[in-house]
């Protein structure tokens, strides 16, 4: 049992003794009405993902992050926050999807641009269900177009 007060410190010390090589750490959706809330939710983060990428084997450790409300505006040390995060505006998400698609296999370093078009069309402008069909991706081992047609699959059948 850990005596360690930080909660970062804790939350470091949990991801590294996990012994997993690749760990993704995923926030989806973070919504907070109260705009000081989120400040200090953001700034808390934004400390995490400070402290444990130094700590943690070379990418090894990512971090997604989707808000409701964009967090650039709330952010006391948003150019620090620049160096962990990459900021994408989708208020619509019409153009933004194959931007969000490129991000996401970027950030996950996972190579699917062959099925791009594929999974774009079925995502149908949607970037819950493109996060959900890239998450089923990912969930297999091996990653193939096989593998990506069931993970679409999955996920179509699966929505709502």
């Amino acid at each position: 049992m850990s005596t360690e007060k930080n909660k970062i410190k804790q939350i470091n010390r949990l991801l590294c003794d996990a012994k997993i090589s690749k760990v993704v750490v995923v926030i989806d959706e973070l919504g907070v009405e109260n705009d000081d809330v989120l400040k200090r939710i953001a700034d808390t983060l934004l400390k995490l993902v400070s402290y444990v990428t130094h700590n943690y084997k070379k990418d090894g450790l990512m971090f997604a992050v989707s808000t409701i409300k964009s967090p650039t505006g709330l952010l006391k040390n948003a150019v620090k926050a620049s160096d962990y995060f990459q900021f994408l505006c989708c208020d619509s998400w019409d153009e933004k999807l194959s931007e969000l698609f490129d991000l996401i296999c970027l950030s996950l370093q996972i190579n699917i641009n062959y099925m791009k078009p594929e999974i774009l069309i079925k995502a149908d402008k949607s970037p819950r269900i493109l996060k959900s069909i890239i998450k089923n991706i990912i969930s297999f081992d091996v990653i193939n177009e096989d593998s990506i047609k069931k993970a679409i699959s999955n996920t179509l059948s699966e929505a709502v």
